[in-house]
């Protein structure tokens, strides 16, 4: 990713972030920006308290994502899902477990994905902006923040 593409990427809105990432509909993200209007609270607020998000995942993409997109040295995938509230320890050690067993042996992702636990829209959404590898197959669309900007 040049540096113009990431330094975009890292001042965009939370809502954008996150349906970008396939963890929040468009509707959902108008809901809530409905509701900030009504009530003294942050965007990931209202969608944690409907129960779209945890509030960790939230508090991931406004507090530490703009200098993870940055970080020359990246760490392994799961850490990020793990730092964001998207795998919980119990679901981390689970897919460790079954890719031991699996022959021939399997992405930790793709297990995550295959188990249920992740959607392949959002683990495509973090290969693409933390590694910059894009998955030609993904299903995604260019803006689709700009559906709820009318």
């Amino acid at each position: 990713m040049n540096d113009s593409s990431s330094a975009s990427k890292s001042k965009q809105p939370l809502g954008e972030i996150l349906v970008e990432a396939g963890l929040v509909s468009p509707s959902q993200i108008k809901i809530a920006l409905q509701e900030q209007q009504e009530h003294d609270l942050r965007i990931g607020e209202i969608l944690a308290l409907h129960g779209w998000i945890s509030q960790k995942t939230a508090d991931f993409f406004v507090l530490q994502w703009s200098n993870l997109l940055h970080q020359p040295q990246k760490k392994p995938l799961v850490y990020y899902f793990s730092e964001a509230g998207l795998l919980n320890k119990t679901q981390i050690q689970r897919i460790l477990k079954l890719q031991k067993q699996r022959e021939p042996k399997i992405r930790f992702h793709n297990l995550a994905v295959e188990l249920g636990y992740l959607k392949q829209f959002t683990v495509d959404f973090f290969l693409a902006n933390l590694f910059n590898i894009y998955n030609p197959n993904s299903r995604s669309f260019a803006k689709p923040y700009s559906l709820i900007k009318d």
